[in-house]
C-alpha cells in the first residue's frame, strides 16, 4: 500500500504542499473500537493548534503524509494521511 506521500509525488510540487497542509482534514474508514466515531464524518486532527515551530509542523506534516503518527493512549498505534490506523490492533 502506497503512503499518502507517495501517491501525491507525481503532482506539482506547488500543489503537493497544498495537499500535505490539507492532510490532517482526513476520513477515517477503519478504526479500533474505541476510536470508531472517527469514522463517522471528516476528522480534523488540528495539528496547525500545536503551537509548533514551522519547522516542527512540517516534520509532523511528512509523518503522519508517511508512516503515521502515534496517538496518546494507544501503545504501537499509528494514525496515516490516508485515514488508516496501523499497528496495536
Amino acid at each position: 500500500m502506497k503512503t499518502y506521500l507517495q501517491s501525491i509525488k507525481s503532482y506539482p510540487l506547488s500543489i503537493q504542499e497544498v495537499l500535505i497542509q490539507e492532510a490532517p482534514h482526513t476520513k477515517i474508514r477503519v478504526a479500533p473500537s474505541e476510536l470508531d466515531y472517527l469514522t463517522k464524518g471528516i476528522v480534523d486532527f488540528g495539528f496547525e493548534n500545536l503551537g509548533l515551530s514551522e519547522k516542527e509542523f512540517k516534520i509532523v506534516m511528512f509523518g503522519f503524509s508517511q508512516h503515521g503518527v502515534g496517538l496518546t493512549g494507544f501503545d504501537d498505534l499509528k494514525v496515516r494521511a490516508d485515514g488508516t490506523f496501523w499497528g496495536g490492533y
